[in-house]
């Protein structure tokens, strides 16, 4: 009464929570009836399993233990069903792996005969694949078990691919190699050898043994601890107010893996490293911006720059003159091994024997494309300096012939690396004389590169150069220079580039000339804004000549201290 609720009593409450659950009660036995007299017709229509769903909700305990086996059998039945129509389900083999692991007393041996029935109908089945190595580990099989049933795969298949995957990840735990130098025992692997080199003159056109070969040619398997990294360069450049480390591998500096100390006169310089290319967080090279009072001389006529931390030892720059704005000091005397493998003579004598296999091969069959991969690999693991002609000689004809034309780019590509590799190699470190004046060296840091490259590669070896020539090659980018960071001039004439995406990152490049390209718009030139020291810059022969005076105007606006700029009208 008056506008206020009436509040229930406790009695009232009570028997009205009775009266729903004699009502849920109902329900829930019809429910409990109605499933169980489809169970029974075997009828398992929508209906069945919206009835199913809504008791479960409601009591998700009902199934008891011998429903549980029941339903996880239907459920392996009804998974295979749905692999003999799609052997490459990735949701059925996922389920029935969660079913094997969910259900108690699983048969495992019964699940691995599966695996080899649907290993019958399609070999390389990854996916069946994958499900007997998840089966093998459940059903405690050992590897030499599985090592035999490899075996048998590839004697009656030379081209399953799958079946020499499987074997490589085998062997090194059933024939570990005791002294830690191969991935297998010597013994074994002149056997496995043996067995490739046949699967190879049987069908030398198809991939799957030459996979394999190439893996039982590899190289020791990796350490369990990581080596040092060797520092090879240390530049410093007093001017521009900057330090470079070049490394012989890529790492990450900002990573907290790595202590990096700078001292300048016994004094630790804080800052923070950064790649030479601003997309690579993983580089060969790093740059260290540092203070502009760093390296002033004052009492001192030299000043010492030291950078140690994960290298191999502490490596130090100690020569900056008061006159000088550079200065470098390498670790290594030459390149002339740097890209050279060391080799035990028993490994020299086994690749040697390999090669000679290759080229009776090569000799049978020429135009297999496989024996002449495989040959020029071996001519460069075992001398690239002794067959450093007929290495490139073969690529060139890997390339020119018909022999896999869908692959020629790989093959120029592969020329192109090489050759770099050979003229960094024979190139003399550039001398750091001890004198107020090095402007005599500058004879060492100018690079011509022959025709003929269509990418670049290792050129952080190249830091000290100030003027490069790539012109009359079949470059399409630029972007691998960025760690020429002493890079002044550039000729890159009669390219195929397109833009100039890479310059961005040389901050001393003065000179371009890009002549007889395929620099179309101003877009394509944007990268030069970052380059605040360019004077020089040549555009003849270039589909930009086309829209010149849109050209001009871009260029008085965003390239303010070029001074000469050409192109034709």
């Amino acid at each position: 009464m008056h506008g206020r609720l009436k509040v229930k009593t406790t009695a009232e409450q009570q028997e009205e929570k009775r009266k729903e659950r004699a009502k849920k009660l109902v329900i829930y036995k019809a429910a409990i009836t109605k499933t169980f007299q489809k169970r029974e017709n075997k009828e398992f229509d929508d209906e069945a399993i919206d009835i199913n769903h809504q008791l479960l909700l409601a009591n998700p305990d009902i199934t008891t233990e011998g429903d549980i086996n029941d339903l996880f059998n239907k459920e392996l039945s009804f998974t295979e069903s749905c692999l003999r129509v799609n052997p490459k389900s990735y949701g059925a083999w996922f389920h029935r792996c969660w079913v094997l692991d969910t259900m108690p007393n699983p048969d495992w041996q019964k699940e691995h005969v599966l695996c080899d029935r649907f290993l019958e109908l399609d070999e390389r089945n990854f996916h069946c694949w994958d499900h007997r190595r998840f089966v093998v580990k459940r059903a405690n099989i050992s590897p030499e078990e599985e090592l035999k049933f490899s075996i048998k795969l590839i004697n009656s298949n030379f081209s399953n691919y799958s079946a020499w995957h499987y074997r490589s990840k085998l062997l090194p735990l059933v024939y570990p190699d005791r002294d830690n130098q191969l991935n297998i025992r010597e013994d074994i692997r002149l056997e496995e050898l043996d067995l490739v080199q046949n699967a190879a003159f049987t069908d030398p056109n198809d991939q799957s043994a030459w996979f394999y070969h190439r893996w039982l040619l590899g190289k020791a398997k990796p350490a369990l601890i990581e080596e040092p990294v060797k520092l090879l360069c240390l530049y410093v450049n007093r001017a521009e107010h900057f330090l470079i480390v070049t490394m012989k591998k890529a790492v990450n500096l900002k990573s907290s893996c790595y202590n990096l100390k700078v001292t300048v006169d016994k004094q630790i310089v804080d800052g923070n490293w950064r790649s030479t290319s601003a997309h690579e967080t993983v580089s060969c090279v790093w740059i260290l911006d540092l203070p502009p009072d760093v390296l002033k001389i004052e009492s001192s006529k030299k000043i010492d720059v030291s950078v140690s931390g994960f290298f191999e030892e502490t490596k130090k720059l100690t020569v900056v003159f008061k006159n000088n704005t550079e200065s470098w000091a390498y670790s290594i005397p030459d390149y002339s091994n740097y890209f050279r493998i060391n080799l035990s003579a028993a490994e020299t004598s086994l690749l040697e024997n390999e090669l000679e296999s290759c080229i009776q091969l090569k000799e049978l069959e020429p135009d297999n494309k496989w024996a002449c991969l495989t040959t020029i690999f071996l001519m460069r693991v075992i001398d690239p300096d002794k067959y450093e002609t007929e290495i490139l000689t073969q690529l060139r004809t890997l390339e020119l012939s018909e022999i896999d034309v869908n692959r020629i780019n790989y093959y120029r590509d592969m020329y192109s690396k090489f050759l770099t590799e050979n003229i960094i190699k024979g190139m003399p470190l550039i001398p750091h004389c001890d004198c107020d004046d090095i402007s005599q060296q500058q004879q060492h840091r100018e690079v011509k590169i022959p025709k003929d490259l269509t990418a670049i590669y290792n050129f952080e070896h190249l830091i000290l150069v100030t003027k490069l020539d790539l012109s009359n090659n079949q470059l399409r980018s630029l972007k691998q220079l960025h760690p020429l960071q002493c890079l002044r001039e550039l000729l890159v004439a009669s390219n195929l580039i397109n833009d100039c995406s890479g310059l961005e990152n040389l901050s001393l490049l003065e000179s371009v000339d890009l002549d007889n390209n395929k620099i179309e718009t101003t877009n394509d030139l944007a990268p030069l804004k970052a380059c605040s020291k360019l004077t020089f810059l040549s555009l003849l022969n270039n589909p930009i000549e086309n829209q010149y005076q849109e050209a001009n105007v871009w260029i008085k606006e965003n390239l303010p201290h070029l001074s000469i700029f050409k192109y034709k009208i």
